[in-house]
């Protein structure tokens, strides 16, 4: 229920993410690697900016939420700490999918390689 929960209100603000490949082959196709590295850096702030405070509010109302499902005690309990661990990964995937745009558009095959399957291995942990 809290990964539902989370998912669906962290869909709401992916949109940055999902356009980040196209303007970045965009300007690294004209040649202007500069602009490929503010766009990143640009939609890594936004996502920040609005995923922050909405990961914030599940934090402190997934109990009530948990609640209002008509879960028992022990679940409601294990449901708040795993929104914690939860939380934390989707931020993270959000910042690795912004800073790994650059290595994907620029063919760096190598370094996009290492660079998601450390994503996985750290998302798996």
């Amino acid at each position: 229920v809290t990964d539902l929960l989370i998912g669906t209100s962290e869909t709401l603000i992916k949109g940055f993410l999902e356009t980040l490949e196209t303007v970045c082959s965009h300007a690294v196709g004209y040649g202007n690697n500069k602009l490929a590295g503010q766009y990143v850096q640009i939609v890594a702030a936004l996502y920040s900016i609005f995923s922050v405070p909405l990961f914030g509010m599940w934090w402190f109302v997934m109990g009530p939420a948990l609640d209002w499902f008509g879960l028992n005690a022990a679940a409601v309990d294990i449901g708040i700490k795993y929104t914690k661990v939860l939380i934390f990964n989707y931020y993270l995937d959000g910042i690795f999918t912004a800073v790994g745009a650059i290595p994907d558009v620029t063919n760096k095959e190598r370094a996009t390689n290492i660079y998601k399957v450390s994503h996985e291995v750290i998302e798996f942990a």
